[in-house]
């Protein structure tokens, strides 16, 4: 009898066991489809933001706040549509809320970004320095690019040429840093370090990888007359003329090239 009672508790043990696993693993899908639910609705609500549809992004992203009230992805989106929406309350509760959840920084970087357009360039400049410092950030990149426009606009010019130098080192094929390291260079009259940058730039134009604007053409010309190589100068001028003569920029050109 004691064998049977035995073999029995043992039979019971087994059942209790396999149908905790059971259970474990059903919680576990579960889970797994609520985080696959809410990056969902996250992404819906972004494609709504992009066509400029914001109720129909917020009813997306409040859905996902239901399935995962933390969802640093729907807070963030959240938070841009109210920066874009001229709410600026709103905005600050919620880009405060996704940057509490948010690992990836992803939700300061977008703050840093608002608060750059709004002319807070002190309060933009601490965000996206954090930012900056985070070697595992994947647009890192670009955020050194925007703290050297930062301190471009506090007048840090030696500061923005160590960020722009960084943007660049980070990614050789950041067109916008070789610009702006060529006007920083330029603040601090070195226009020899300047034409080197810009021509980092024209590397990148001759393999499709940037193309001219009247901006560019128009620095392109000063710099290369300043390096004397006025070759260049004369080229960048004509396609500035030929091909955007309506531009402040061309117009620009000519009164330099009359005074010259």
């Amino acid at each position: 009898m004691a064998g049977i009672i035995k073999a029995g508790l043992s039979l019971v043990a087994g059942l209790i066991i396999t149908g905790c696993v059971s259970t474990s693993t059903s919680v576990l899908d579960k889970k797994k489809d609520l985080v696959k639910a809410e990056e969902t609705y996250v992404q819906i609500g972004y494609s709504h933001v992009q066509e400029q549809n914001f109720p129909s992004a917020k009813l997306a992203f409040e859905r996902a706040l239901e399935l995962n009230s933390s969802s640093a992805g729907a807070l963030m989106g959240l938070g841009i549509i109210y920066a874009r929406e001229d709410e600026p309350a709103l905005a600050e509760k919620k880009f405060s809320l996704a940057i509490k959840n948010d690992p990836t920084q992803e939700a300061r970087f977008q703050y840093a970004i608002w608060k750059y357009n709004l002319g807070d360039y002190q309060k933009a400049y601490s965000e996206m320095s954090r930012v900056a410092k985070d070697t595992s950030y994947l647009k890192r990149a670009n955020a050194h690019d925007i703290v050297g426009l930062l301190e471009m606009r506090m007048n840090k010019f030696d500061d923005a040429i160590v960020s722009f130098r960084k943007a660049i080192t980070l990614n050789r094929q950041m067109v916008p840093s070789y610009i702006n390291l060529a006007n920083a260079y330029m603040r601090t009259d070195d226009p020899v370090m300047a034409y080197d940058a810009y021509n980092g730039f024209i590397k990148l134009v001759q393999i499709d990888l940037a193309s001219q604007g009247p901006g560019t053409l128009w620095l392109g010309s000063q710099l290369s007359f300043l390096n004397n190589d006025m070759n260049a100068s004369f080229s960048y001028g004509m396609q500035l003329k030929e091909l955007f003569p309506d531009s402040t920029e061309a117009k620009l050109y000519l009164e330099w090239k009359e005074s010259r």
